[in-house]
């Protein structure tokens, strides 16, 4: 269903509706999102919907965000406040070895490592790098991506 709207140019709504509910989408909107396709009609009065109240949906969704970071942060604090080496060194680890395995992977003959494997490594090297230096619109636009496979060929 948020596929659908994204799809469709509606991503702002979509980024409400995981926060809100499709419950309160329908509410705003009028339209049931559990249908198995969206009308033409639908998908012009979602589209109605979002540009009306595109203020009212930025704010909703910086609001969630915000409470995201709030909770990331208490989570990160927990874990660096805890007794345990691994839930200290956890994370700082995981960047090391998805970097190392980056980074070998550009220098690995193309017999070794196949494109959809070298894929996989930096899709998920977008996660982790995302998370740690915070550029999630750099990350978000695939841009890490589209470098590591220009660097591959």
């Amino acid at each position: 269903m948020f596929e659908t709207l994204i799809a469709s140019g509606l991503g702002l709504l979509a980024k409400v509706g995981l926060a809100k509910g499709k419950d309160w989408l329908k509410e705003k909107t009028g339209v049931d999102l559990d249908k198995a396709a969206l009308s033409p009609e639908d998908l012009l009065a979602l589209q109605k919907y979002q540009m009306d109240h595109e203020t009212e949906l930025l704010r909703i969704t910086l609001e969630a965000e915000g409470i995201e970071a709030k909770e990331l942060t208490t989570r990160l604090q927990a874990d660096m406040g805890s007794d345990s080496w691994m839930s200290k060194n956890i994370r700082p680890m995981v960047l090391a070895v998805i970097t190392t395995s980056l980074v070998a992977a550009l220098f690995l003959p193309a017999s070794y490592i196949t494109v959809e494997r070298f894929q996989t490594i930096a899709d998920l090297a977008l996660w982790v790098f995302g998370f740690y230096f915070g550029a999630r619109s750099i990350f978000d636009k695939g841009s890490m991506a589209s470098i590591a496979g220009k660097l591959r060929k």
